[in-house]
């Protein structure tokens, strides 16, 4: 008597002689087990359902939080009297503070992981040649206006599966 092949294929006299496909017998032939032979339709569909899972458990997913990037500024706002000020530690600070002095600003703040200090420039004074004037002192680095960041869009992570 010819195996039955369930679903597949027949020689099942309720449904009719229908045979397996060629490619089907040979592939279950060659692997050397019989995978449908003699199921019916919830056997077929318990074995596929437990070949996904077996499948799937196969795959990992990775997950990251990302950021939303901040939102860019068309132009950056600086403060209108302010200046950060970075020196030479070689040279230490001892001018620019005499400097600082001289010109009659304000020292707002000493920076204590890097070498510098932020200074407010007197009214009635020109940002510019603030800029100018502290550049030109023995052991300054740089000299940047203060910037101002606007936080208009707050940061909200969000979960994406990669």
């Amino acid at each position: 008597m010819p195996a039955k092949w369930g679903i597949f294929a027949g020689n099942v006299p309720e449904v009719g002689a229908l045979p397996a496909p060629r490619a089907l017998q040979r592939l279950v032939r060659g692997a050397g087990t019989v995978i449908a032979r003699e199921m019916d339709m919830k056997q077929i569909v318990i074995f596929l359902v437990a070949l996904a899972a077996a499948v799937s458990c196969g795959t990992q997913k990775s997950v990251a939080v990302i950021d939303k990037p901040l939102p860019v500024q068309e132009e950056i706002d600086v403060s209108p009297n302010t200046l950060i000020i970075m020196y030479d530690e070689e040279i230490g600070k001892e001018p620019l503070l005499k400097a600082v002095e001289a010109y009659g600003a304000e020292l707002i703040y000493e920076y204590s992981i890097i070498p510098g200090i932020a200074i407010r420039i007197p009214d009635g004074k020109d940002i510019h040649d603030a800029i100018a004037y502290f550049k030109r002192v023995k052991g300054v680095t740089t000299v940047e206006r203060d910037h101002i960041y606007h936080l208009t869009d707050p940061v909200q992570p969000t979960l994406e599966v990669m």
